[in-house]
């Protein structure tokens, strides 16, 4: 007997066939490759590949990173992994110089960021305005540059009974380049078709032998990146306390930002069971961003220095360091160990520029030191694992470690200032104090912080 298909029989038929076809054409190296991608992350196994792994984990390669277009890691990784957000908010303060990413819609800082397995430290900016993340202090991502990423995993659950409570959200794992030989570099430019926000950035890394065991990697990145604008000209009715008609003078978009970045990544086997490895990094970043324009006539403004108002900016600087020693080696029964110091430092310092302290009146200057914020983290870490074979699918792995872990933060009063109040009155009642748009940080303000921490873990 014979049947004949429906159009929609058809259609679904040929829509089941098609993966199977594409499939038959797929090269059996690139399964391979893809499915025996050893893993780290959500494991203490040293042998997991993605395609046994219980937890949700991608993989993302320097090829995935490169297609997004973008050399900024939040960016990229925003949009290769569908759970993490990197919102990019305009006249935010600090944090449009450094911006936080969100995992799984929690909250930044509890997303665990780590380098090559070792815990990344926060920034030392803690958002305290209405952006993304309030009240939270998380990792500068774009920190580390895309050029030195062999690949980056991310996991996707909560991992608190592994890494801790700042693991509620994920983990990202970002491995380096380690290769002995090779290496690439890239320049790119664009920008949009606005005719604003034009960047360039040149990439670079390389491998090298030390002696007859060694090898280390370098990696380097530097750039320049325009602001962009989409605001618009004010076409409400002009008064004295309004921006001028037909005029933009306000800025809604990415800041303007320079950037560079250097990190090696190598190891030494010392012996045949003792094995040095270590990872440095500097980044430094300077950030333009913008306030709320003061309007020729608004009573935050001295005429006789803005007689058309002004537009006040923040200029950052962030400085970004971080270095990881440690060393591995093994007992004769099988118990693996890795003890290692990591030291990271973030600094942000505030420049206000284009901008007045009004209770100083017409002498007041139009640019001003506003303080700075520092965060240094060490930890110390001691890791053993060992394998027990119990005539199961895999060993059971053995594990045990403590890890201690000291921060200090800082706050650094700005100049007086950027935060006095001169006595100008304004309509018989006092002028508000410090510089327009961020007023510096007061010597009451200033100060360090220290916590430390100590853990330990046995689990099987």
């Amino acid at each position: 007997m014979t049947r004949k298909l429906s159009p929609l029989a058809f259609a679904v038929a040929l829509a089941l066939a098609a993966p199977a076809a594409l499939a038959q054409e797929t090269s059996p190296s690139s399964d391979a490759q893809t499915l025996d991608t050893l893993i780290v992350t959500g494991t203490r196994v040293a042998d997991r590949t993605v395609a046994e792994s219980t937890a949700p984990i991608d993989i993302i390669t320097p090829e995935v990173l490169e297609s997004t277009g973008t050399v900024e890691l939040a960016t990229a990784l925003s949009r290769a992994v569908p759970s993490l957000n990197f919102p990019r908010a305009a006249i935010n303060d600090g944090t449009d110089a450094m911006r936080p990413a969100q995992l799984r819609g929690l909250a930044p800082d509890h997303t665990l960021v780590l380098v090559n397995g070792k815990r990344y430290h926060p920034g030392a900016l803690v958002n305290v305005n209405g952006s993304q993340g309030r009240s939270s202090s998380p990792v500068d991502l774009n920190s580390i540059p895309i050029s030195a990423i062999e690949r980056v995993e991310v996991l996707r659950d909560g991992a608190s009974a592994q890494y801790g409570s700042d693991a509620i959200a994920g983990v990202i794992n970002i491995v380096l380049k380690g290769a002995d030989s090779g290496g690439s570099v890239s320049v790119t430019g664009g920008g949009y078709s606005a005719g604003d926000g034009r960047q360039y950035q040149a990439l670079a890394d390389a491998g090298f032998k030390l002696g007859e065991s060694g090898k280390v990697h370098f990696a380097a990145q530097a750039g320049h990146q325009d602001q962009t604008d989409r605001a618009r000209p004010f076409l409400g009715t002009v008064t004295a306390t309004s921006a001028p008609g037909g005029k933009v003078v306000q800025r809604y978009g990415d800041p303007e930002v320079d950037n560079a970045s250097f990190l090696y990544n190598g190891e030494v086997d010392v012996t045949d069971y003792l094995t040095f490895y270590s990872y440095g990094l500097h980044t430094k970043r300077e950030t333009l961003s913008n306030g709320f324009f003061r309007p020729a006539g608004d009573s935050r403004n001295i005429p006789s220095i803005y007689p058309d108002g002004f537009l006040p900016q923040i200029f950052n600087t962030s400085t970004d360091v971080s270095v990881s020693s440690g060393i591995k080696t093994f007992t004769a029964g099988g118990t693996n160990i890795d003890i290692s110091y990591t030291y990271g430092r973030n600094e942000l310092e505030f420049d206000i520029k284009n901008t007045l302290n009004r209770s100083l009146g017409p002498t007041s200057p139009t640019a001003f030191y506003a303080g700075s914020l520092e965060l240094k983290q060490h930890v110390l870490n001691f890791d053993f694992n060992k394998q027990l074979d119990w005539g199961l699918a895999y060993p059971v792995t053995l594990s045990y470690g403590a890890e201690w872990r000291g921060e200090k933060f800082t706050i650094g009063a700005g100049e007086p200032g950027s935060y006095i109040n001169g006595g100008v009155l304004i309509a018989g009642a006092p002028a508000p104090s410090g510089a327009q748009v961020f007023p510096g940080f007061r010597p009451s303000d200033s100060g360090s912080f220290d916590r430390r921490f100590w853990s330990g873990e046995t689990r099987a």
